[in-house]
């Protein structure tokens, strides 16, 4: 059971904004003015990780506080996040905003006790379309809100994910080329094509930026908690394999992703100790819901996203069709397939020769995937 302290203080509005294929090193003054300029304002955690290098994975390490290898337990048992389940139970009013078809059915499964969620893509004819509509949805729901109660928005941005597709948008970086096909990234493309991923960026830049101003106009910054995040990372043959997108392996330019955070009437600081999307939840269940419970009662490596501390020795991280144990102060990961293979690769995704297998480490991660299977008997 959630054991909550009740408090006389009106608690804060939360505003996410997931942009999809966000890499670390995607946000700066020239790429993204108006996040770069919000960043300088607020929290920046600058060695930040996704639970995962592919949407679904991502999103449930940041919505649940749990590795991805639940993922299908969760569907089946049409289970919903416990932050969902929290805010509901505390009166907040939800909207989730997806500019894409929800794939995965993060309704039946995250969201799913938020009625009447659009599950089809937003109106609009390009992705960059359908991401302005939700940009404008976003606003239209923040004039017609309740303002006597809290409210928790939920926003996913499609255009960088889909950096192949149509650009009926201003584009920064003029050398990008007007065609694109993931299937044929070579040497002697890829840097043009990055081009092109970088110009859908900067349009969702400005989207967001809108939301931002809207926020400052409506005087909601000082009693409103902004999350700016990515679900995962992309490769550009970023790292000696050559690799170019996503859900391939765990580098970081698969997993490292843009963290920033507004935090009502605290001052800009900027974070360097590990932080993952597992610390989400847990920080806004305690410092914001008021609910006193360990985090081990629901989230495996979940910790305040601000105390450099506490440290987890590794995470996981998730993909669909393999799993990593991610020891970021060694700099390796240790991927376990499906058929029962293990490989011990470097932060670039690169193998290490003669690397020795930590078994204890295993072990423990194995007995940590199971923890909440066995509480729930």
């Amino acid at each position: 059971p959630l054991n909550f302290q009740a408090t006389q203080n009106k608690p804060y509005n939360i505003v996410m904004i997931v942009i999809d294929t966000w890499r670390f090193d995607a946000m700066n003054e020239k790429l993204t003015p108006h996040l770069y300029q919000f960043a300088t304002q607020a929290w920046q955690f600058k060695n930040h990780f996704s639970g995962g290098n592919s949407t679904e994975a991502g999103l449930t390490s940041l919505l649940y506080a749990l590795p991805h290898l639940y993922w299908e337990s969760l569907k089946k048992a049409k289970r919903g996040a416990l932050l969902i389940d929290a805010l509901h139970e505390q009166n907040y009013q939800t909207k989730i905003f997806f500019s894409s078809f929800m794939v995965p059915r993060f309704d039946q499964t995250a969201f799913a006790a938020i009625k009447n969620i659009r599950t089809v893509s937003a109106p609009g004819n390009t992705i960059p379309d359908r991401d302005h509509t939700i940009t404008q949805e976003w606003a239209q729901f923040i004039q017609k809100r309740d303002k006597e109660k809290p409210f928790f928005t939920f926003s996913l941005y499609d255009s960088a994910h889909g950096y192949c597709a149509q650009q009926n948008f201003k584009k920064v970086y003029k050398k990008a080329p007007d065609q694109c096909a993931r299937l044929f990234l070579t040497k002697e493309n890829i840097h043009k094509i990055h081009d092109r991923y970088r110009n859908a960026v900067y349009f969702i830049d400005e989207e967001i930026g809108f939301i931002l101003e809207k926020l400052k106009q409506e005087n909601l910054l000082d009693n409103t908690i902004v999350i700016l995040t990515g679900d995962h990372g992309e490769e550009f043959f970023d790292t000696p394999l050559e690799n170019a997108g996503h859900a391939s392996n765990y580098s970081i330019y698969q997993i490292k992703v843009p963290m920033i955070v507004h935090w009502p009437k605290q001052d800009p600081a900027v974070f360097k100790h590990t932080t993952t999307h597992y610390d989400v939840v847990p920080t806004l269940m305690k410092t914001v819901l008021h609910y006193q419970n360990p985090f081990k009662d629901y989230s495996l490596h979940g910790k305040i996203l601000w105390d450099p501390h506490t440290k987890e020795d590794y995470f996981i991280a998730g993909s669909y069709v393999n799993t990593a144990i991610i020891e970021i102060e060694k700099a390796r990961h240790t991927m376990l397939f499906a058929s029962g293979n293990i490989e011990i690769n470097d932060m670039n995704g690169q193998r290490i020769p003669d690397a020795t297998l930590n078994t204890a480490l295993l072990s423990r991660a194995l007995h940590d995937l199971r923890w909440f299977y066995q509480r729930s008997r």
